[in-house]
């Protein structure tokens, strides 16, 4: 079985995780936490699909938990930076997958 980087053995899917206090200590610092940021990117895509830049019936609610899911993995668990490649290319995937063609 695949050990993770502190070692040992992976825990079955479904168990219980430990808490890190580290990564909750790194979680942003800011009025709601990750959920108000998850919200506030909820509201911008929401306000872009009303203006018409995104395809009207999509629920956003899933696209927006990959987009912040993917800069959370990156900026608490991965060893790659959340730079500008890392941004362009979600917002790319997004685009290619949620904006009206021309």
């Amino acid at each position: 079985m695949f050990g993770h980087q502190v070692g040992g053995p992976v825990p079955p899917r479904g168990a219980p995780q430990p808490l890190d206090v580290g990564v909750v200590e790194a979680l942003p610092d800011r009025p709601g936490g990750v959920a108000a940021d998850d919200q506030r990117t909820l509201d911008r895509l929401t306000s872009a699909q009303r203006a018409g830049e995104l395809i009207a019936d999509a629920d956003l609610t899933y696209p927006t938990e990959v987009l912040c899911g993917a800069l959370y993995y990156r900026g608490l668990l991965s060893t790659r930076p959340v730079d500008e490649a890392a941004i362009d290319g979600l917002l790319d995937m997004f685009m290619a997958a949620y904006a009206v063609s021309p």
